[in-house]
């Protein structure tokens, strides 16, 4: 087994097409409470879905994606090495029935590209949330693809002779069938399903696939919430998937289908709160499930029926849960440890733009304060294509390697 060094952000491993590659990590600053880093897009669609792993976690089978390139991202609290197997399954690789082992820490400075086609299973991964995003292939004809489930799984005891192959997807999706496809996982998961396992078995001579569903698992509901949308904050469930006894998949929640990933340090006490002045902030704690955090807010919305009203919640960390806070409530969070967190983005424009007190999209954050006086938020909301376009932007532009040429293809493609 290979170890990679935790200082090694860049690195391509003995399957061709298995590798590392370095994420966009910044440092942000802000008052506390606020959040301290930023893990932004990939270039790509921007489409990410996030898996948690509870507490007993483990994966029985190996799996492979015939139409999909993962692109994963592996984070936790504090220090924990991963243990990851892999095998080309690819129907004429180099490398084909070739195994790769190795050992890495999670990080959020490097995500591990597993291309499809490439068997991979994963141990100690209790825990940790993985950053998954994907690239999507289509075929026009392809027995190893099903449109709904193109995941294949096998037992991780199979003997190396029964290992499967497939024929993998070559035909690359344009963004806008991501955005597509993401939005039917959206409205799919409303209500909360268990993922299906897709084997290759033999029946009467000819080979042919079957799903098997986990029933062992038990169904979970989301607790009850209060209803605080009068105060301007929304605490509701999220679309997501069950992906093992306590585990699961969450899907984006607006129609842009893009999000960062936010770093909250513990901080207790925090006194200071920030709003924005355009955009609807829409957090998802994945990470830290079960512990306590507080959400502390002002309504200071100009001619809100509850302006200046103030308002405590205090619930337990549940990666199905998402807070939504409009434009111009402050709020600020108190946690005894750290958090990942997944913030999604609603940005508001008003008819009689320019307007000093409007600040662009990324930069209206202000710092609050019980007497700050009222803000006049806009109320227009901006189509989720326009705030894709606006993350394109941003991706693009951290990326100075990139020509003028192809930051225009990339936005507009």
């Amino acid at each position: 087994m290979f170890r990679v060094p935790d200082d090694c952000n860049e690195l391509s491993l003995p399957i061709p097409g298995l590798e590392f590659r370095e994420n966009r990590c910044e440092i942000l600053t802000g008052p506390p409470g606020w959040f301290s880093r930023k893990l932004g897009s990939s270039q790509g669609p921007l489409v990410s879905d996030y898996v948690t792993h509870a507490a007993g976690f483990e994966y029985e089978n190996y799996g492979i994606h015939v139409g999909q390139d993962d692109r994963l991202t592996f984070m936790c609290d504090g220090h924990k090495e991963i243990f990851g197997s892999f095998i080309d399954c690819r129907k004429g690789s180099s490398s084909a029935g070739r195994r790769v082992e190795i050992q890495y820490a999670a990080t959020e400075r490097r995500h591990l590209v597993i291309p499809r086609g490439v068997a991979h299973t994963f141990d100690n991964l209790e825990r940790v949330v993985t950053r998954d995003e994907p690239v999507l292939y289509s075929a026009t004809a392809n027995e190893d693809w099903n449109v709904d489930n193109d995941l294949v799984a096998f037992p991780r005891n199979l003997s190396r002779a029964c290992w499967p192959t497939v024929v993998t997807n070559q035909l690359k999706l344009p963004f806008d069938a991501h955005l597509f496809v993401s939005r039917l996982s959206q409205t799919a998961l409303r209500t909360p399903k268990r993922y299906l396992a897709r084997h290759k078995v033999r029946i009467g001579g000819r080979a042919r696939y079957v799903m098997l569903d986990a029933s062992g698992w038990k169904p979970s509901s989301v607790p009850p919430m209060p209803d605080l949308k009068r105060l301007g904050v929304d605490i509701s469930s999220s679309s997501h998937a069950q992906t093992g006894e306590r585990s699961w998949t969450v899907v984006p929640s607006t129609d842009s289908c893009v999000s960062d990933v936010l770093f909250l340090d513990p901080c207790e006490t925090c006194r200071s709160k920030v709003a924005h002045s355009r955009t609807r902030m829409i957090y998802t704690f994945l990470s830290g499930e079960g512990s306590d955090i507080t959400i502390a807010f002002t309504d200071l919305r100009s001619g809100s029926l509850t302006f200046r009203e103030s308002g405590e919640f205090r619930f337990s960390v549940d990666p199905r849960v998402k807070i939504s806070i409009d434009p111009g409530v402050a709020y600020s969070f108190n946690s005894s440890v750290s958090h990942a967190v997944r913030a999604e983005h609603e940005v508001f424009v008003s008819d009689d733009e320019p307007r000093r007190d409007l600040m662009m999209f990324g930069c209206d954050l202000i710092e609050m304060s019980e007497l700050s006086p009222g803000m006049s938020v806009p109320l227009i909301k901006c189509p989720g294509k326009i705030v894709y376009l606006m993350a394109r932007s941003e991706v693009a532009a951290g990326h100075p390697a990139l020509t003028a040429r192809d930051q225009v293809r990339e936005v507009t493609s």
